[in-house]
């Protein structure tokens, strides 16, 4: 949702909100004010976190919050997820690492694609612009380089080597 001020945009999502909790009541379905959010996409910091009351339940603006298991970040960068996945993957490869001595490499395998694997590709494209580059003197992303260098012991892990 956009806005001109801070006032007509705290106006708009009241009003947006309410009909969104009253499309949830006239469905039978409840809202969960402690489950509720507020991301307000945008650069620099504001002294006070913006604020908006839905149904008399005050919902703060927040710096990040999961949806779907994604972190999404109010600044539109990666790096909570992308931190996110690489902690996954190093655990999952310890796992594997105590698993390579009681099964064979295509079991090894098998399971490395469904606790790790998973992990990695699971909404892949949406944080991976992250590492889009427009030329060559653009920086390369230090958190996919994370992600890579996670994955390649993985694999190491999984292949002995």
């Amino acid at each position: 949702m956009e806005a001109d001020s801070e006032a007509e945009l705290r106006v708009r999502l009241e009003e947006e909100g309410e009909k969104i909790l009253g499309y949830f009541a006239s469905n039978r379905m409840i809202a969960n004010a402690s489950k509720t959010a507020l991301v307000v996409f945008r650069s620099g910091s504001q002294l006070a976190p913006f604020q908006i009351t839905l149904s008399g339940e005050v919902i703060v603006e927040t710096e990040d919050e999961k949806v779907l298991g994604v972190i999404v970040q109010r600044d539109s960068k990666w790096t909570n997820q992308c931190n996110k996945v690489t902690a996954e993957v190093n655990y999952a490869t310890s796992v594997l690492r105590r698993l390579r001595h009681h099964l064979g490499c295509k079991e090894l395998r098998t399971v490395a694609d469904g606790i790790a694997m998973s992990k990695i590709r699971y909404c892949l494209p949406v944080y991976a612009g992250e590492s889009i580059r427009l030329s060559e003197t653009d920086p390369q992303s230090s958190a996919l380089q994370r992600i890579q260098c996670a994955q390649n012991e993985m694999l190491r892990t999984v292949t002995g080597n």
